[in-house]
Parts: C-alpha cells; sequence; structure tokens
C-alpha cells in the first residue's frame, strides 16, 4: 500500500482532497496526511516517506515546483501529482520538468481523483527509471550492486557495472557497510531504512552512498569518499549511524578501506564478519574477525570425516550431541572452519560419485544464517541427506563394480583405459578407481595388465603367432610396450618364456 501526503495552504482544499480519496477506499492507498505549507510539508518528509505527493503548485513560501524539486532528493519511490487551474500552463509545464508526474485539475472531482491516482499506484508498481542525482536515481542505479556480486557475472560485465557506479561515485575510496536482520524484512520496511541511510549520508556531504537489499534480509551500503584514509576516522564518521540502524534484531559490519576494482571483495569482507552474529548474537557493529583459539573445530572436523568415511547413522545423533555442546564454546571462526570443511567434504564426494540427487543437497553460505538454531538445524539435515544418499550408492557400488569389471573383461584387449570407462558409465576417474580398487584388491592398471598377461602366455603356445601380432592381440599399441610389460610380470622376454 502506497502513503500520500496532500499539501495546499488553502486548509478546506486540502482536507477535500483527503476527505475524496478516503472516500474512494482505494486498495493501494494506505495512510493520508496533510500539511498546509510547502516548508511543513518539507520537515514531514524527513521522516514520514509518503509514496504519492498531491501538491498545489501556486502556495506562499516554498512553490510546489520547489517542492517537487527538494523532495525530489530525499524520497523514493515517489509520485507528484499537481493542483493546478486552468490558467496555470506554465507552472504546469515547470513542474513537469521537476519531476511531476501528473496534475489535477480544479475544482477536482473524484472520477479525476481516482484515475490519476491509481495510474500512479500502477506506475510505481512498474518502477519507471530515473535521474541519479534524485533519490529515486539512486535506488535504480544501487540495483545494480546485487549484480556485481553474483559469482557467474562476466569480468567484462562486471567492468561496465563498476563504469556505472564511477560516473556517480567519483571519489578514489571504498568502504561496505552491511546491515542484517535477523529475519527478512518486508519491502516498506527495507525503503524505509534505505531512505534512512540516504538522509544521513546527504547531511554529512562528504560521502557518495548507494544502499541496495541483498536481498531482502541484509542491507548492502557501498561508501564513497575521499576524506578519511584510516579506518579509525571513517569509523568515526559513520559511527552515529552505526548506532542508529543497528538495534537488538539486527548487526552490522563495516569492511577496511579500498578502491574501486576491491568493491566485491570489500563486500565478502563485510558478509564474512556477519558470521560473529551466529556466535555473539544481534545488536552488534563488527570491524573485525578475532576468533579464539581452541582445538574445538578440529575434534568436529574428525567426526564428520570419520562420519563420511564410516556411513554409520549412529555417529550422527553423537555428532549432533557434540555440536551443540561445543558450539556454545567456540569462535565464530571455528564455527565457520568446521561448516565449511563440512560442506566441501560432502561436495567432493557426492561429485565423484556423480550421485543423481547431489543438486538437492546445497549448503548455503555460512553468513547466510542468522542464528544457532538455523545452523544447526541446516548442518544436521544435509549431513543425513548425504550419509543416506552415500549408504545407498555404497549398497549399489558392488553391483556397479561387478558390472565394470564385466566390461573390463570383456574389452581389456581393445586398448581401454580408465578415463573410457568412467565417460561410459558416467563415473568420476576418481571414484572409479578407488572403486575398482576395493572391489579388486588391485588397481585398474594391475588388473588389466593380469588379464593381458593371462592371454598372452596362451598365444605363445601358437608358434604361427609373431611377439607383434601377440602384442596386438592382447591390446598394447606396440611390441617394445608389450615385452617390457611381460617381462617386468614374467622376469623374461616373451621370446625367451616360449623357450622354456
Amino acid at each position: 500500500m502506497y502513503s500520500v501526503l496532500i499539501v495546499d495552504d488553502e486548509y478546506y482544499i486540502c482536507d477535500g482532497v483527503a476527505s475524496k480519496l478516503k472516500r474512494l477506499h482505494l486498495p493501494s492507498i494506505g495512510e493520508i496526511r496533510t500539511c498546509y505549507s510547502g516548508e511543513e510539508a518539507f520537515d514531514i518528509c524527513r521522516t514520514y516517506k509518503p509514496q504519492i505527493v498531491i501538491t498545489d503548485i501556486k502556495m506562499g513560501g516554498i512553490s510546489g515546483i520547489e517542492l517537487i524539486n527538494r523532495l525530489n532528493q530525499i524520497l523514493f519511490p515517489v509520485r507528484f501529482l499537481i493542483l493546478s487551474g486552468y490558467d496555470d500552463f506554465d507552472f504546469v509545464h515547470n513542474a513537469f520538468r521537476e519531476g511531476a508526474y501528473d496534475y489535477l485539475l480544479k475544482p477536482l472531482l473524484s472520477e479525476q481523483l481516482k484515475e490519476v491516482v491509481l495510474r500512479a499506484c500502477k506506475s510505481l508498481d512498474e518502477n519507471q527509471n530515473y535521474e541519479v542525482h534524485t533519490r529515486a536515481g539512486k535506488f535504480e542505479l544501487a540495483r545494480t550492486l546485487p549484480e556485481l556480486l553474483q559469482p557467474d557475472t562476466a569480468p567484462l560485465k562486471s567492468d561496465r557495472l563498476i563504469e556505472s557506479l564511477l560516473e556517480y561515485m567519483k571519489h578514489g575510496l571504498f568502504s561496505v557497510i552491511i546491515l542484517a536482520f535477523d529475519h527478512p524484512q518486508e519491502e516498506a520496511v527495507i525503503n524505509s531504512s534505505i531512505n534512512n541511510v540516504y538522509d544521513y549520508f546527504e547531511a554529512q556531504r562528504d560521502f557518495r552512498v548507494l544502499c541496495s537489499p541483498v536481498p531482502y534480509d541484509k542491507l548492502f551500503i557501498l561508501l564513497n569518499f575521499s576524506k578519511y584514509n584510516t579506518f579509525d576516522s571513517l569509523y568515526g564518521a559513520v559511527k552515529d549511524l552505526l548506532h542508529r540502524i543497528t538495534t537488538d534484531s539486527t548487526v552490522a559490519a563495516v569492511s577496511a578501506i579500498g578502491k574501486a576494482k576491491e568493491i566485491v571483495p570489500l563486500f565478502y569482507q563485510a558478509d564474512g564478519l556477519l558470521a560473529r552474529r551466529i556466535s555473539e548474537g544481534y545488536g552488534h557493529i563488527f570491524t573485525d574477525s578475532l576468533p579464539k583459539e581452541t582445538p574445538l573445530s578440529s575434534k568436529l572436523i574428525e567426526q564428520v570425516t570419520t562420519l563420511f568415511e564410516t556411513l554409520d547413522l549412529r555417529s550422527i545423533s553423537c555428532l549432533e550431541t557434540n555440536m551443540r555442546y561445543w558450539f556454545t564454546k567456540m569462535s565464530s571462526g571455528e564455527i565457520e572452519n568446521f561448516y565449511n570443511y563440512t560442506a566441501n567434504y560432502a561436495g567432493k564426494i557426492l561429485a565423484e560419485r556423480k550421485t543423481q540427487q547431489q543438486d538437492s543437497i546445497v549448503f548455503p553460505p555460512f553468513s547466510s544464517f542468522h542464528n544457532f538454531a538455523e545452523l544447526e538445524g541446516m548442518v544436521f539435515s544435509k549431513l543425513r541427506s548425504v550419509i543416506e544418499l552415500l549408504t545407498k550408492d555404497r549398497d549399489n557400488m558392488k553391483t556397479m563394480a561387478q558390472m565394470v569389471q564385466k566390461y573390463i573383461d570383456e574389452n581389456y584387449d581393445k586398448g581401454i583405459t580408465l578415463s573410457d570407462i568412467a565417460a561410459n558409465f558416467s563415473i568420476s576417474y576418481t571414484y572409479l578407481s578407488k572403486m575398482l580398487h576395493e572391489h579388486l584388491g588391485m588397481s585398474f592398471v594391475e588388473y588389466v595388465t593380469s588379464l593381458r598377461m593371462r592371454l598372452a602366455v596362451q598365444l605363445l603356445k601358437d608358434p604361427k603367432l609373431s611377439i607383434k601380432e601377440i602384442s596386438a592381440e592382447t591390446g598394447y599399441d606396440n611390441q617394445f610396450n608389450f615385452s617390457r610389460a611381460f617381462k617386468k610380470q614374467f622376469r623374461v622376454s616373451p621370446s625367451e618364456y616360449r623357450k622354456l
């Protein structure tokens, strides 16, 4: 729902428009406020952020045109509707130049008001583009920030995005602040928070700032400045804002200072600091990472390794108990170390086996967790899913190994390689090698060589076959390699073996 502010220095007109609008009961319209001067409207909009402003074009003091100009700097999203008479053409023309969206003719009819307000609501829904010097323009430009953070963003596109930012952010130094909420927020709350950030920094005048949701439980605040070249001086300049926006249900993290090309690393540095909320809770401002040194994460890592190696589901309950006990004694850095190890280990094993369901077992970034409960629930759930898949995979492995062995037995004399078999059975090379070694009790090369040597011994009994022909029959690409392999196996050459 959109909030409305009605401004007219003739109170009966102002209140009349408000009454007409309320009687229309438009579902897109929420709170409606009134005021009787441009000065009062500007003061109200420092805290009240209406999305629709209906203003008289001619007022004493600040005119409607000047009001639109001023409010354009502090409101987003916003649509300005001007009240005018038939003889106000020049004023209306100037108002549109300043950013007016539509106009309403006096005397105002309810149907006209309904039509124009609905059109403004639809325009707000569609979120059209704006100039960067306005508040709306900053919102629009800030929408490019999340694109920079996409892992698949091509370097050329990333460079173009940064270039577009630098057209507005002309200072040489950058830092990133991330504000994180304890749960996803509605868009209205996010927009209100972003407007508060812009209000603060526009009063400072030492910064150029862009602010964007990433997605709706975090705010990405990109600071651009030249005056503050040490972290302490920067922190001193933003400390008041940080204390304002950080509450018992939020945390803030501040990155180091860097150049334009370091915007993305600065974001991930700040995002990494947010992980401290898991162990330290909300209501804090994080500026560095100082994890306590304890051996607890290594103990949990050992248990995870054992769990993956043994696939013993009984071990999960033990691991869960230890996690709940030790997590409260570990630093966020150690918890993150354990989490990343578990996620990477699981991902590696699933990738090796090319398990069909592996894409459904995705460990989210550590910094995305809001608290212990979320982290523990995710780890327990993913571990159980991985173990169940691996257990099923182990039960199927014997059958798969038998199929691969049969394939080798039928094709070993055709010069097949382990890579050929992996491709044929859609198995990773590493997993296939390990599976065969466990099943055969020897490596693939050793097994194929034994089959070839067994065949060679039989073929050598036929005096009509030359050594060269036998080497080809057993799958070797040349006689020299065959003879070398044969001598290594039997300690005599093929020719000498024939004479025995």
